[in-house]
């Protein structure tokens, strides 16, 4: 049987003009405007039926998914293009790690190809020569990692729930350790904004869950801060960037309603594939156009055999811990504000496609 789809479900908007006098992109040209003329013609397309990537039907929830390896590159103007990802790219820039790091892993790396026990032995003498905050907290994700890995481990062997158990708890728990600022739920959780949401059409369903969550600590307004989707080695093919990026939307939602002003705040989604984890952050910094953004890329081992990859790990993980205590920051401030700039700029959402056989659709 083949079957099309019904993207256009529930209640979102087809069309949107933008306020005239709303802020826009600095640049010699409207990017905001070009990216609502392409999503017109991704609207277009799901009223035909057409069969839409993931980049279309994010824009169908004006999510405008800014990468370089973006299909939605091919349906603009190359120069458009070129210019929002320059734009994107200045605002994400990952510092590089201290060289004394490098040559830390580099060491602790070839020792573990040798003996986990001996891997083990080089941490702890690591950590009597330097205990200072950014590297205990290398040390300890290490240390929890070795709990795991033995000259044996094959986590692609392993189930969605052993494989965040044993190779991404101990990286997360660590860059986010439960404080008066922050707290953490762990697998499965419910996703709160995402939960609003499907409660305003009148579902029966709860929201959306994470396989991690980071929340601010504010009580009733509390806000999510960052989230884990994961799909470990052994699954297959996956929906979770697109679940990320409207359970983010949701969240960005929320914050608005809460009465957070987004003008400068971001939440991050960080996508497992398997081995390979891609960090996104989502704002809404201008009225007709969620910006979801790949700010970095970063790999588990797989064994005890590559464990210099964990040198990608913590390059990439500063730069979202550090993104995700200033959005904590930036919450606590301007939740106290009882009105602030952003509230007529939040826009609905479709809901989740149906499936419906081809020949039960009628074209007129």
């Amino acid at each position: 049987q083949k079957f099309a789809y019904d993207y256009l479900v529930g209640g979102g908007l087809e069309q949107y003009d933008r306020p005239s006098n709303c802020k826009k992109i600095s640049s010699d040209m409207d990017l905001v405007d070009e990216f609502l003329k392409y999503r017109s013609d991704a609207v277009k397309e799901a009223k035909e039926l057409e069969l839409l990537s993931i980049v279309d039907r994010l824009a169908l929830n004006f999510i405008y998914y800014i990468t370089p390896s973006s299909a939605i590159g091919n349906k603009m103007d190359p120069f458009v293009w070129s210019t929002m990802v320059k734009s994107v790219k200045a605002e994400h820039r990952i510092d590089d790690i201290s060289n004394k790091y490098v040559l830390w892993m580099m060491k602790i790396s070839q020792a573990a190809r040798r003996n986990i026990d001996e891997a083990k032995t080089l941490v702890r003498k690591w950590a009597v020569e330097d205990d200072s905050e950014e590297t205990t907290l290398y040390q300890d994700i290490l240390c929890d990692m070795f709990k795991s890995y033995s000259d044996v481990y094959d986590p692609s062997k392993f189930n969605e729930d052993t494989f965040v158990k044993d190779t991404l708890t101990p990286i997360l728990k660590n860059y986010f350790p439960n404080d008066q600022l922050i707290s953490t739920e762990g697998t499965n959780g419910e996703i709160i904004g995402s939960k609003e949401r499907k409660k305003v059409f009148g579902s029966e369903s709860g929201g959306k869950q994470g396989d991690f969550i980071v929340y601010t600590c504010n009580g009733a307004k509390s806000q999510l801060l960052c989230l884990m989707e994961c799909k470990p080695p052994r699954a297959g093919n996956s929906d979770d960037l697109f679940k990320a990026a409207n359970c983010l939307k949701d969240c960005i939602e929320k914050s608005v309603r809460d009465g957070v002003d987004c003008n400068d705040f971001e939440l991050y989604a960080i996508v497992s594939e398997g081995y390979r984890c891609r960090v996104l952050c989502l704002d809404l910094k201008y009225h007709g156009m969620y910006r979801l953004v790949d700010v970095g890329t970063f790999h588990i081992p797989t064994s005890i055999n590559n464990m210099d990859t964990m040198l990608g790990v913590f390059q990439v993980m500063n730069h979202v811990r550090i993104m995700v205590l200033e959005a904590t920051r930036l919450c606590k401030k301007s939740i106290r504000i009882k009105e602030n700039n952003s509230q007529d700029m939040t826009l609905p959402s479709f809901d989740s496609l149906v499936r419906i056989l081809e020949y039960n659709v009628y074209r007129d």
